[in-house]
């Protein structure tokens, strides 16, 4: 299967979704925890039915969604600054095979990155570089990487390259009730939404709304 279900229409009809053969960057705005581990919860459920999908949950030092990603036997979970070092030297060797052997591709691989600014604090300087040479060259949804990255709206906008790779340039949200003004006052590419409705989330996929369910 080559989608990432985000959540139904609210009819509950239809299903919305990454295309993975399509897109690679997904953007999880939100102004609550609870809503965001609701979120994660749900995804990790989702990737979990399919063969050939691997996760690597990456976590603050205070593991805030330990809990969550322990669930799922496919998840890889990584707490704090010294874990997060000690799966980039790991994940080298995978990067350029992936970079080189189309075959290597095959095996779809989700890095989660649980909320932006406090990985953004919590990583170091050599490691930080190290993302932003990965978003270089891992720079299309060929490689069979999908990056989904949480965004606490009430954080800190960054004008760093990471930020830019992982917030700004997303193309695909996910935004949770009452979180879009704020995420908009962040996020310029965000497309504008004409009318936002009270505790209803939104899937916005390459500049198109959709009002979903979870």
């Amino acid at each position: 299967n080559s989608t990432l279900v985000l959540g139904s229409s609210k009819s509950g009809v239809l299903q919305y979704g990454l295309t993975l053969s399509e897109d690679y960057r997904l953007c999880i705005c939100t102004d609550d925890v609870e809503n965001l581990s609701e979120c994660y919860r749900r995804m990790l459920a989702n990737i979990s039915k399919y063969q050939a999908r691997k996760v690597v949950f990456v976590d603050n030092e205070l593991g805030n969604f330990k809990g969550i990603a322990e669930q799922f036997s496919g998840c890889r979970y990584i707490k704090g600054e010294n874990a997060f070092g000690e799966f980039l030297e790991e994940w080298k060797s995978d990067l350029n095979g992936r970079l080189e052997d189309e075959e290597k591709c095959l095996e779809q691989l989700f890095i989660v990155i649980a909320e932006f600014n406090e990985f953004f604090d919590m990583i170091s300087d050599d490691q930080a570089a190290f993302m932003r040479k990965v978003f270089q060259y891992i720079n299309s949804p060929k490689y069979g990487i999908t990056f989904i990255c949480g965004f606490n709206v009430n954080g800190d906008k960054n004008n760093d390259r990471l930020f830019m790779s992982l917030i700004v340039n997303a193309e695909n949200y996910l935004l949770t009730s009452n979180s879009y003004e704020k995420a908009k006052e962040k996020i310029e590419t965000l497309p504008l939404l004409s009318k936002i409705y009270p505790n209803t989330s939104y899937v916005c996929l390459k500049e198109k709304f959709i009002e979903i369910r979870w």
